[in-house]
């Protein structure tokens, strides 16, 4: 409790089988367990299930989100009831920031989005919302960031040419990288909008840090390992995840792609752009504040595994960075562009990235968009 402030409290929700437990801690050591019986945490796995359904099919479709809101505020509405109202309506009165650790289905949920009917308002409107794998974490972390510092450089990577043919050398050895590339059949397709993403962002951050920023062929996985201690790592490309039981390590699963991705993956040992997220734990992000993947799906959690963050958010936060931004799942391009320079924008006036990120989601909800366009982006570290 020595590591929360006064007006924080941290709730760590764990599944069992067939039930949910909440367990909260503020600054005074005040310590609450809650149980939630079989049925209600069978009603929460419910109405997760339906509101990712609804966003599949707004992504699939970005028209539904206007014909799906109404649908979405119920759910959310009954999901703010099951997980927050009823079990930890008092606890939470005095807070204005909320720590949170999840469990089972909860980890496809951003908590953000729950709606509160009464107030007429999202969760994110009434607190300050950041994730953590657990509590141990929490203390890490804490003693970890008054260790290191960064250097004032903000490291952007954008539009990877994923057909560019990185290197010549040619080799069979591939597969016994990262036992992965041969699950790729997939194509990446180019990410063009990003490339004003990178833009703006540049322009941003030009004001209080040297830029660097990588776009083509020069996004490519051997300028990414070698990047050193930058304050702000921005990485907007395609992120993956794969559902697949036979990988049995999650840091597999997941990862992102750069330059050659689609051309090397299986003709070059060195530099074939598929980096998963067991490659990313070991950049050298010691003292970085700030590590952003603004692509799709960054943020998905594998639900076989115990893990309760993603397996990207492990690896960033593993390899040194204080705070992660990614997306739970794929959003429309401009307004991803949209979000995230608004995002940097309120982080140059407050200073902390989890208010600044909250304050670009109430923009976004006071224009009356969906939680498709601004939930996904979740923020997990310090």
């Amino acid at each position: 409790s020595k590591q929360l402030k006064k007006d924080e409290l941290y709730i760590d929700y764990a599944k069992t089988e067939k039930e949910y437990y909440i367990f909260t801690i503020d600054s005074s050591s005040n310590v609450n367990f809650i149980a939630i019986d079989k049925n209600s945490s069978k009603e929460i796995d419910g109405y997760i299930k339906a509101f990712r359904a609804n966003i599949d099919m707004i992504v699939k479709d970005t028209k539904l989100a206007t014909q799906k809101s109404k649908h979405s505020k119920e759910i959310l509405s009954k999901l703010y009831q099951a997980t927050i109202q009823k079990p930890l309506g008092d606890i939470l009165k005095e807070k204005s920031s909320l720590i949170i650790s999840t469990d089972g289905a909860l980890r496809a949920m951003p908590f953000e989005a729950m709606y509160d009917t009464q107030d007429q308002k999202y969760l994110i409107e009434q607190k300050n919302i950041r994730y953590i794998s657990s509590g141990r974490e929490l203390v890490r972390l804490f003693r970890y960031s008054k260790q290191h510092k960064s250097e004032d450089i903000a490291v952007i990577f954008s539009n990877p040419n994923f057909d560019a043919n990185i290197s010549d050398t040619r080799t069979a050895r591939l597969v016994e990288q990262d036992d992965i590339a041969e699950l790729f059949e997939l194509k990446f397709g180019a990410l063009k909008g990003t490339i004003e993403e990178a833009k703006r962002i540049e322009k941003i951050l030009k004001k209080d840090n040297k830029v660097i920023s990588y776009s083509q062929t020069d996004a490519n996985e051997t300028t990414l390992l070698e990047v050193k201690k930058p304050k702000i790592l921005h990485l907007a490309t395609h992120g993956f995840f794969i559902n697949d039981k036979n990988i049995p390590n999650p840091m597999l699963k997941s990862g992102i792609v750069l330059s050659g991705a689609n051309y090397n993956a299986f003709h070059n040992d060195k530099d074939y752009g598929v980096v998963t997220a067991l490659k990313l734990s070991g950049l050298n992000l010691k003292g970085t504040d700030l590590a952003v993947l603004s692509a799709c799906s960054t943020g998905v959690v594998d639900l076989d595994s115990t893990e309760n963050i993603s397996g990207l958010s492990k690896a960033f936060i593993q390899a040194g960075a204080k705070d992660v931004v990614m997306s739970l799942w794929e959003v429309d391009d401009m307004k991803t562009m949209e979000l995230m320079s608004s995002f940097y924008k309120n982080s140059q006036k407050s200073h902390n990235y989890a208010k600044a990120l909250r304050a670009t989601k109430i923009e976004m909800i006071k224009v009356g968009l969906h939680p498709y366009y601004w939930s996904p982006f979740i923020l997990s570290g310090m």
